[in-house]
């Protein structure tokens, strides 16, 4: 890539709301998240040089993101930065000097595991857990978006930098504060924060602590303020932070997680154990030992289906492709499937095995297996289907799902990925019930 595309002002190119998930989207499978810090700086402003420095990135990364973005027509060239006059030297260039390349190596360990998994957005947090801000604080200076927040740190808190703990008591007239799939549910209760309770010399226990340890990120009453966010400096030393309790009974049992069950090599389906609104991912085994004559019908039926439903069965049936891989590639609605599979498992002829979370996020990344807390498999289905579909219409064509739930998904993404310009849902249903 030339100087002269470094020197050039770009503005994203961004003709329809669409486009905005189409491009993020793709970024973030091709880069990861440094890639869309980097889209969301284009804004008509600023030249590319000046862009790659103030968020001191390395040239060669930088380059390949602007070479695959201006390939791809996400961005539309505005003109050229003013030329410095003789003798001036640009703010950006003097910033180079100053820092070059003797920094970018001193990375602690942590920092390389952070920096590893989450990019330069995972720095930006870790570095301002100082034991001053609160995750509020923090949310609101970086800029990411809270479920993006809430991933750094369950990740950060697993691997033992940050220690988040959930007070030992909370006032008895505030309710349990409830949070869905990272953000905060507007339908629930609202939350107590409570001055926290001076940290014991004990380690974090996984018995009596939440399956998720998910601080909050709602502003809290007037007179109570939330306590602050700290590094863990040497073992044994913890970070306070208000936890919600997620094992407190609800009145309404559809707010806040549920435990989704871990099913191997089972004959049926589960679904009955969840409800329409978090339904897992399974993968459909045949099984290893089969008689003979069992194979001949199996064999059989995937003919009949593939003819009928025009699916190469034969072919999807891998024991690797999940359901929402096997949809997505046969057109075929999850709920057709279901049928169609458990048909099969009944007569003892397909096993299912449910992906867990850490698989989850291995197939789809770390926005994939967010997404997935709060939609199950029809989040990934959708989330998956951005980027590939060419409007919103036609992912919802694509997904079979019905209006209402496809939007509350897309809302839900548009909001995971940042995009600068929120839509909520009626403004979704609107677009969607539009006709060509």
């Amino acid at each position: 890539m030339g100087f002269e595309d470094w020197s050039a002002v770009y503005r994203r190119h961004e003709s329809q709301p669409v486009d905005r998930f189409k491009n993020k989207s793709r970024l973030l499978k091709a880069f990861g998240p440094n890639a869309v810090r980097v889209y969301n700086s284009f804004d008509g402003q600023k030249s590319a040089m000046q862009i790659q420095s103030e968020l001191e990135m390395s040239p060669q990364e930088f380059s390949q993101m602007l070479g695959f973005m201006l390939e791809n027509e996400m961005l539309s060239q505005e003109g050229n930065a003013p030329t410095p006059l003789p003798g001036e030297q640009p703010a950006y260039a003097y910033r180079q000097q100053i820092h070059g390349k003797e920094e970018e190596h001193h990375y602690s360990p942590m920092e390389k595991a952070i920096l590893e998994q989450y990019g330069q957005s995972g720095l930006n947090v870790y570095s301002l857990i100082d034991g001053e801000r609160t995750a509020e604080q923090i949310l609101h200076e970086t800029g990411i978006s809270e479920t993006r927040l809430v991933e750094i740190l369950e990740f950060m808190n697993k691997k033992g930098i940050i220690k988040l703990e959930r007070p030992a008591t909370a006032p008895s007239h505030r309710p349990a504060e409830a949070i869905s799939g990272g953000f905060v549910n507007s339908s629930a209760r609202q939350p107590a924060f409570s001055p926290q309770a001076p940290p014991s010399a004990q380690g974090f226990s996984s018995a009596s602590s939440p399956r998720h340890g998910y601080p909050s990120m709602r502003t809290p009453p007037a007179g109570i303020s939330p306590p602050p966010m700290r590094r863990r400096a040497m073992p044994g030393k913890r970070m306070p932070t208000t936890i919600p309790n997620y094992n407190a009974k609800s009145e309404d049992d559809s707010i806040g997680f549920k435990p989704m069950v871990e099913e191997s090599g089972s004959s049926s389906l589960p679904q009955s154990a969840f409800s329409d609104e978090m339904v897992p991912i399974d993968i459909p085994l045949i099984p290893k030992k089969l008689s003979f004559l069992k194979k001949a019908q199996l064999k059989t039926s995937l003919s009949i289906a593939s003819r009928t439903m025009h699916a190469p069965f034969l072919d999807l049936l891998d024991n690797n492709s999940d359901f929402v891989q096997i949809s997505i590639r046969s057109g075929i609605p999850l709920k057709t499937l279901d049928m169609f599979f458990a048909k099969l498992g009944k007569d003892g002829l397909l096993q299912f095995r449910q992906l867990d979370r850490e698989e989850v996020r291995k197939r789809y990344g770390d926005d994939g297996l967010a997404v997935y807390k709060k939609y199950g498999r029809d989040g990934i289905l959708i989330y998956q289907l951005i980027g590939k579909a060419e409007s919103l219409k036609k992912i919802v064509e694509q997904s079979h799902l019905n209006v209402d739930r496809a939007a509350d998904i897309i809302v839900f993404v548009n909001q995971m990925l940042g995009l600068e310009a929120s839509i909520d849902r009626e403004t979704v249903k609107k677009y969607l019930a539009q006709k060509n």
